[in-house]
């Protein structure tokens, strides 16, 4: 017999009039594949990212329970149900490994379109976003993979992929496929991390040759300022009380200060030119 439940409390109350002794509750909010197998019973908890609710699947010698519920293959169910023991656990059991890669996929196909598109205009932010998403969905995948691998290589109670043997053989190809297409992103997520780095230093290190050119002119207009100031000095502070002297000290202000202007002027303008003809 197959139970599925929306609510929680229904599936825990059920789950314990079968004798089911595991701690349910924890597996809600349990953020890795968990598969156990029991005397009397077997329990699954797969990651969802649709809902991100888990999914968790017991079955049982004569029932089986899933939460949430899902629409299940009606048809398939009738037809291997009558050959034999397991029929009807093992496909309902099928029916939800389905729906996981189906959701696994998915999400897959979001992070891969959200990366096209930030490869056009790509930040370390978002790279990194993208990264640890990616990354937990690649691990998952793995460790579902692995889960396949163990549930079609050896005899588990209550599901017998013999039964579902090439369809059971096209989900865990399909899964295969899945993990491949993570790795390779992953590579691409990588190689466009590295060469935003690279971009960065350079900007970085043409802002750092700007700034020093800037500064090596404020520090010429200065030592060319401060050159009445230290002959003031070396002949004399009086002498800048006299009105030619501090004529000759205003000429001298006024001078360095266009030359200033005129050489931060000329210098900004090439800058300027060969940035637009670099673009």
């Amino acid at each position: 017999m197959i139970y599925t439940f929306d609510k929680f409390e229904d599936f825990e109350e059920k789950a314990a009039e079968l004798g089911i002794t595991s701690d349910l509750k924890k597996l809600q909010t349990l953020d890795v594949l968990f598969f156990e197998q029991y005397p009397d019973y077997i329990l699954f908890n797969l990651i969802s990212f649709e809902s991100g609710v888990n999914k968790i699947l017991i079955l049982t010698k004569n029932h089986t329970l899933i939460y949430p519920s899902l629409l299940l293959e009606s048809n398939k169910f009738i037809k291997i149900g009558v050959r034999g023991p397991y029929g009807e656990s093992t496909m309902a059991a099928y029916t939800v490994l389905k729906k996981m890669a189906e959701n696994y996929r998915n999400h897959f196909e979001s992070l891969n379109r959200e990366l096209t598109r930030v490869a056009d205009n790509p930040t370390n932010e978002k790279l990194e976003d993208l990264s640890k998403r990616l990354r937990r969905l690649s691990d998952i995948v793995d460790d579902f993979h692995a889960l396949l691998i163990r549930l079609r290589g050896r005899s588990i109670p209550f599901i017998d992929t013999k039964k579902i043997g090439y369809d059971f053989d096209i989900l865990l190809a399909s899964i295969r496929h899945l993990s491949h297409r993570c790795n390779v992103a992953r590579r691409d997520m990588s190689r466009t991390y590295t060469i935003t780095e690279m971009k960065f230093s350079k900007e970085l290190n043409k802002s750092i040759e700007k700034l020093t050119n800037v500064m090596l002119l404020l520090t010429a207009a200065t030592l060319v300022i401060t050159i009445p100031n230290t002959v003031a000095t070396i002949f004399g502070i009086p002498a800048i009380s006299e009105i030619s002297a501090v004529g000759y000290i205003m000429n001298w202000i006024v001078v360095s200060t266009l030359l200033t202007i005129l050489l931060a002027f000329i210098y900004f303008r090439r800058e300027f030119s060969g940035s637009k003809n670099r673009k």
